[in-house]
């Protein structure tokens, strides 16, 4: 209903089982249109593949876009991991603007009082400058190891049909790293794949494998398959799990 009229993806997940809540993609289509055979369908094939709002694409899982501030989840996630933020109240060593290393651009921020502000604040108003210099400072094989921990960079992820491999680069200049961690330069991802993000915060760290299928019945309504909740693996620690809800509840609540 939220996105009726609009171009877009929702995605939302149990993150104790990775059972997929809601998995919605915008404009969509009638399949029954096409499930036939003869001019109907053939019409209704022609008109749906010719429409450049793309109803027939699955924003959700086979789309991938610039995460954007949403990625610094997975930054502030790679930080405390690290061991490169130990107190989410301390100042930052963060310049604003921050020259990106190696450069002559300067990045800046939509708002105010990112200077050396604390990852907690940092967080909670969306500093770009902070993170950049934090993405940058933990460094390229940390914060991929972090990006595909949940779940980026995965080919094989099927919920069971094939989900869009969201990107982390492995090959990255410093600058680069910066700008990846805020969701921009090649960073992409599906709308399930920060989904996933999320679930396994919520799940304190562990990260469940997504699925769309209860259970499979036969023509008597006997039961002949059913999905068993599976861990992928662990995304973050518990404690760090535990920090990073308090950093997202901070962003809706303060």
């Amino acid at each position: 209903a939220g996105l009726a009229g609009r171009r877009g993806a929702v995605a939302a997940l149990d993150p104790a089982t990775g059972r997929i809540l809601a998995l919605v993609s915008s404009p969509s289509y009638d399949p029954g249109l096409v499930a036939g055979t003869g001019r109907a369908a053939t019409e209704a094939w022609t008109r749906l593949t010719a429409d450049p709002d793309q109803p027939m694409l699955d924003r959700a899982i086979r789309q991938t876009y610039p995460p954007g501030s949403t990625f610094k989840v997975v930054t502030a996630a790679a930080a405390l991991e690290s061991g490169a933020v130990t107190d989410l109240d301390a100042p930052t060593d963060s310049p604003d603007p921050y020259r990106l290393p190696g450069t002559t651009w300067s990045l800046t921020n939509e708002g105010r009082g990112c200077e050396d502000a604390s990852v907690y604040d940092a967080f909670r108003v969306s500093c770009n400058t902070v993170f950049a210099k934090l993405g940058a400072d933990v460094g390229l094989t940390a914060m991929a190891r972090q990006a595909e921990a949940f779940g980026f960079n995965d080919d094989g992820l099927r919920v069971p049909p094939g989900v869009a491999r969201s990107n982390f680069d492995t090959r990255m200049s410093p600058d680069q790293v910066a700008l990846s961690s805020i969701g921009q330069f090649d960073t992409t991802a599906t709308p399930l794949q920060m989904a996933m993000v999320a679930a396994a915060v919520g799940n304190g760290g562990e990260l469940m494998r997504p699925y769309l299928v209860d259970r499979v019945t036969n023509h008597g309504g006997a039961v002949v398959a059913h999905t068993r909740p599976e861990r992928l693996h662990r995304a973050v620690s518990e404690a760090t799990a535990g920090q990073l809800q308090e950093l997202m509840e901070a962003v809706v609540s303060d």
